[in-house]
């Protein structure tokens, strides 16, 4: 007997079911379909964890930012920078311009007083003017004292601390080049004796012999049929540093305002004898494009184009302008007793105006103030922390694992049902 007719003996024993060779296929199909959801279960969980740490190991590679943090100032002015230097006879400080009111947020800066004139563009060095009439008591005043020449003139206050005593009398204004490697400057022209002629100086920013840069002129006044030589005051470098813009006159009558180019030459008048009792600071915008100050008695703060055009009165009785570093406002104080010498804010425009009740206007710190470090625990990509990660991966296997055997268990509860 041959081996297929012993088969068919042995399968004619047995009585096959009309739907044995369908479930045999759907048996193959289910099985077929579970490895599939198994090693799509598969693949899914281990993208996951290479997604996860090839992001880990990618944010933790050191790479240029589109957008790179702006640096802060350094030293002593670390905690600054936006901020708006002020003085007074007890010291320098600096105050928050955000923090209206809250006298305690305010730094000091320096134990030695002083009126701070302009920043370095870096932010790390303030320069500061200091006269006899800010560093004394007004006893000392009335006695006719006027301090060791040694604490007088014009200094550079630096981010360790120290100082660079640049001029030897008081100055009527000075600012810094763009670049911080020079300071133009006025001598002042309340001096009895200068050691200085009335011009605009330039000298280098750490110190050295003052080289004059421009000249004063002489201006004939009708009522009195004679000419006078006139003084010059409130020099400014433009933002560029291409351009030095400053006031030619008497100090408290017939004020020039006027442009030259860095080098002192090409001199252009945009306003000609104006009438003021005194000019209060002259700062140039952070764009470049205008130009403001503030008259004393006459008006207030007013703006004008570096063209000529466009004076406008911004704000009534304001005086001591400052613009903020993107130069949407402007910092000042008001004329008149009772409300000169304290801090208020407002609009380029005058609007919007913030009063202080302390402090005073200043030059705002150039560079913008860093958000606080907070201490982070490490993270992975999304801001998830490893652990969470891990949780999550877990809880996601398990559902995935979950539903395989409940789908396997249908599916064998179906085929016992056939």
């Amino acid at each position: 007997m041959d081996t297929r007719t012993a088969l068919d003996r042995e399968a004619q024993r047995f009585e096959l079911r009309p739907d044995a060779f369908e479930r045999l296929i759907r048996r193959r199909d289910r099985k077929e379909r579970n490895r599939r959801l198994s090693a799509a279960v598969l693949a899914i969980i281990l993208g996951l964890l290479s997604f996860v740490a090839l992001t880990r190991a990618f944010g933790s590679t050191n790479r240029p930012a589109d957008d790179p943090t702006p640096p802060k100032p350094p030293g002593i002015f670390s905690g600054v920078g936006g901020w708006i230097a002020y003085g007074n006879r007890w010291g320098i400080w600096a105050v928050d311009p955000s923090h209206p009111g809250d006298r305690e947020s305010r730094v000091q800066l320096s134990s030695i007083g002083g009126i701070p004139l302009a920043w370095s563009s870096d932010g790390s060095e303030l320069l500061i003017s200091r006269e006899f009439w800010v560093l004394l008591s007004r006893r000392q005043l009335r006695h006719g004292e006027k301090g060791p020449a040694s604490r007088r003139g014009l200094f550079v206050l630096h981010a360790d601390g120290t100082e660079t005593h640049l001029v030897r009398e008081e100055v009527s204004g000075a600012s810094f080049s763009p670049d911080g490697t020079t300071v133009v400057f006025a001598p002042s022209l309340e001096l009895v004796r200068p050691h200085l002629d009335p011009g605009i100086y330039r000298i280098d920013a750490d110190g050295g012999v003052p080289r004059l840069l421009v000249e004063p002129t002489s201006r004939y006044l009708p009522d009195q049929d004679r000419s006078f030589r006139t003084g010059l005051y409130f020099p400014t470098f433009s933002p560029d540093g291409t351009k030095i813009a400053f006031f030619d006159g008497f100090g408290d009558n017939s004020h020039s305002l006027r442009v030259v180019n860095a080098d002192g030459s090409d001199l252009h008048v945009l306003i000609d004898n104006m009438e003021a009792y005194r000019i209060t600071n002259l700062v140039w915008s952070p764009d470049g494009t205008h130009l403001a100050f503030g008259r004393r008695i006459f008006d207030g703060i007013y703006t004008i184009g570096v063209d000529g055009s466009g004076l406008t009165l911004v704000i009534p009785e304001g005086e001591n302008p400052h613009w903020s570093t993107d130069g949407s406002r402007i910092s000042f104080e008001y004329q008149g007793v009772g409300r000169r010498g304290e801090l208020n804010i407002a609009d380029r425009d005058g609007s919007h105006i913030q009063s202080f009740g302390f402090a005073a206007s200043g030059p705002w710190n150039p560079l913008v103030q860093p958000e606080p470090e907070v201490a982070e625990m490490p993270q992975a990509s999304g801001g998830l922390t490893l652990t969470w990660t891990l949780v999550l991966v877990t809880a996601l296997l398990t559902l995935v694992v979950g539903g395989l055997v409940i789908r396997r268990r249908m599916g064998r509860d179906a085929g016992n049902a056939i």
